[in-house]
Order: structure tokens, then C-alpha cells, then sequence
């Protein structure tokens, strides 16, 4: 546990108080790390607890790790900060600055173009996160020339930057779907930037909205990624819950987009996706157990090789529960028609009465459909 990082950061314990690592910080001291390992980060080094920019990380180191020139050090580190007016700071840093008890200076415009050039690189993610904690900073609001936020730069290096991402969510605050200057989320990036393993963590370990919409096209990662015509990136979107039926703002859903580039097999990958998608979701309307889970809006206006809505299967099925579900959406498609049922057009209103009147289907059955408007 004693091994120091190549990278001159210094050791395990430096990394924990800096990330504010506190179950590390408790495991690596009772486990006996030395105290005395430095950083080569200054021409003395520094201890693990001069990284401590909270109470609560230097609450987890006992005397052993908060003693010694180390401490005196970074005293007077902090003497050297100047007193800011809180009434002046955003309420999101003045609450910054009152959980941390320390003094801060605001970021200048310098301070800003500093990290934007720390978040670039991966081996300086430690004087990124000294400087994040040491001056006051809305790592929501900063941005660099081309519009991009820290966590838009970080995520455009690629996967070995998921730490840096982590920690900005997690100590910082940073919105995993907030979008820059030019209305893309950090999720769109990597779509279009066609990292998998990326996508999927910022989904499932950050929590980034797999159907976020740009702000002006309405593209969402999935039409990136068909636009970029990557099945890897395509495919985790959709298992990790990506509307392939959501379209943009000209109408365009993702498989539009992969057959205008060319993209045959992107395209032929959703349509896939969504026949077997809706095949399921027929089989449970039409058995009379579909529930509101398993649908998000845009399903209620697909339809099968024959034209049929699931509302039109719920219909002819006699499915009311079904059916119940389907029209708890006020713009359900209950007048959708198509042509091959019965030789004429035919919509749900339609079917259900010719079914309520001449199939087996009960009083209660009709009482309900009733119920429902149809």
C-alpha cells in the first residue's frame, strides 16, 4: 500500500483525500500506509493531508497523518488566501464555501482557461481537482472558447477519463446532461465520437438520459450514432433504454438518419430492434397484460406488417385492461386506420364495436368499453 504513482501524484492516501475518497482514507490508515510519503508536486513535496480541502476527509485522518511540518505548510497556504464577500457568489458557491470552511478566492478568467487545459489531459487530473477546491467555481457555467464545459472536454478524451467525470458529479456537481454552446450533451460526444464503453458508463454509472435531445435538431445519441454508423454504440443505447422511434425535430427518426448516410446496416440493426420490440409488446396487448412499463409513447404509434396500432390489437382482442393502458395517453392514435382489415379502412372505434357486437364478449367487457369512450 506504500507504492508511490509515476505520475509524481504521490500515494493511495494522497489519491483518497484528494477525491475525497473518505472509506479509503479509513481503510489505507488503519492499515498502517506510511505518513510520510511525499508527492513531486512542489520542491518539498506534500503529505496526503495536505490534499485534505474538507472537514470531513480531515476527519478521517487520525494524528498520525496531521502532523508535522506538513500541516504548519499548508496553514499558511491558506493564510495566503484572501476573504471573499459571500453576499456577492452564486448561493450554489457560497454553500461551497461554508460546507468547506475555508477561504477561497474566485476564479479568475485565467484560473477558468487553466482547468479547461487541466480537463484535457488526464495526467493533470490532480492540479485539476486542487484547483477546483481551493477556488470558488460553478463547473456548470464555466465554459471555453468553443462552448464546451469540463465535463464536455473531459468526456472528448475518451474513457480514461471516467475518474475525472465521476469526481465532477459527484464533488462538484456537474450536470451529466447539461449541454454546451452548441446544444449537444456529454452523451451526444460519445455517441458521435463512437465510444462504447463510454456511453455505456456515462448511462449506467453517471446516470446521463439515453434519450436527451439536442436543443435546436432534436437529435438524440441514438441519431448520432447512426449518423457516425457505429453498431457497438447503437446497440448499448437501445439495451440501456434508448427510444428508437423518437424522431427530430424534421421528423427523422434514428434509422432515417442511417439510411440517408448510407448506413444500411445501422439501419437494418434498429428496424430490428423495433419489429421485435413491437412484437412483443403486440403479444401482450392482444394476451391482456400489458402494462405501463413496458411502454414508452412513441410505441403507440407503431404498426405491424398489417397496419394495426396496438390499440387496433387491444381492440380486436377484447383486451380492456390492455386497452386502458394504451388511453391513458390523451394523444393515443384511437382513430388510426388502416386498409387491410375487412377489405375498407377501419379504425379502433370500429373494430371494437364490430367485436363487442357479434364475439363472445360480456356484459362487463362492454360496460367497460363503454367506460372508455369507445
Amino acid at each position: 500500500i506504500n507504492v508511490k504513482f509515476d505520475d509524481g501524484g504521490g500515494g493511495l492516501l494522497h489519491k483518497a483525500c484528494l477525491t475525497q475518497n473518505i472509506p479509503a482514507a479509513l481503510f489505507l490508515t488503519s492499515a498502517g500506509i506510511d505518513p510520510s510519503i511525499v508527492d513531486d508536486r512542489e520542491i518539498l513535496g506534500r503529505t496526503a493531508d495536505q490534499l485534505c480541502f474538507t472537514p470531513q476527509i480531515q476527519a478521517a485522518l487520525s494524528d498520525k497523518y496531521r502532523q508535522g511540518s506538513p500541516r504548519n505548510k499548508r496553514r499558511a497556504s491558506l493564510r495566503r488566501l484572501t476573504e471573499v464577500d459571500v453576499y456577492s457568489l452564486p448561493a450554489v458557491l457560497v454553500q461551497k464555501t461554508r460546507v468547506n470552511n475555508i477561504k477561497k478566492n474566485v476564479a479568475t478568467t485565467f484560473d477558468e482557461e487553466q482547468m479547461m487545459t487541466l480537463a484535457a489531459n488526464p495526467k493533470r487530473t490532480d492540479e485539476l481537482l486542487i484547483m477546483l477546491q481551493t477556488l470558488l467555481v460553478d463547473v456548470n457555467a464555466m465554459h471555453d472558447d468553443q462552448g464546451d464545459h469540463l465535463i464536455h472536454i473531459a468526456v472528448r478524451h475518451g474513457l480514461c477519463q471516467l475518474p475525472l467525470l465521476s469526481i465532477l458529479q459527484r464533488l462538484f456537481n456537474a450536470d451529466v446532461n447539461l449541454v454546451n454552446q452548441h446544444g449537444m450533451a456529454p452523451l451526444h460526444i460519445a455517441a458521435e465520437e463512437g465510444d462504447p464503453l463510454l456511453v455505456d458508463s456515462l448511462v449506467c454509472v453517471l446516470g446521463a438520459d439515453p434519450n436527451v435531445a439536442h436543443k435546436d435538431s432534436g437529435w438524440t445519441p441514438l441519431h448520432y450514432a447512426c449518423h457516425s454508423d457505429n453498431e457497438n454504440v447503437i446497440s448499448i443505447l437501445i439495451k440501456r433504454g434508448a427510444d428508437f422511434n423518437r424522431e427530430d425535430r424534421q421528423g427523422a427518426r434514428p434509422d432515417d438518419v442511417a439510411s440517408l448516410c448510407g448506413h444500411q446496416e445501422a439501419k437494418e440493426l434498429i428496424q430490428m430492434h423495433r419489429k421485435a420490440h413491437f412484437q412483443m409488446l403486440s403479444e401482450k396487448t392482444a394476451q391482456n397484460c400489458l402494462s405501463k412499463d413496458d411502454l414508452v409513447r412513441s410505441d403507440l404509434f407503431l404498426t405491424d406488417e398489417k397496419g394495426r396500432t396496438l390499440i387496433m390489437i387491444a381492440a380486436e382482442n377484447n383486451a380492456v385492461d390492455s386497452l386502458r393502458i394504451l388511453l391513458q395517453d390523451p394523444q393515443s392514435p384511437v382513430d388510426a386506420q388502416h386498409e387491410k382489415v375487412f377489405g375498407r379502412n377501419r379504425s379502433a372505434t370500429m373494430l371494437k364495436a364490430r367485436y363487442t357486437d357479434k364475439i363472445h364478449c360480456s356484459d362487463t367487457d362492454r360496460q367497460n368499453v363503454k367506460q372508455m369512450g369507445l
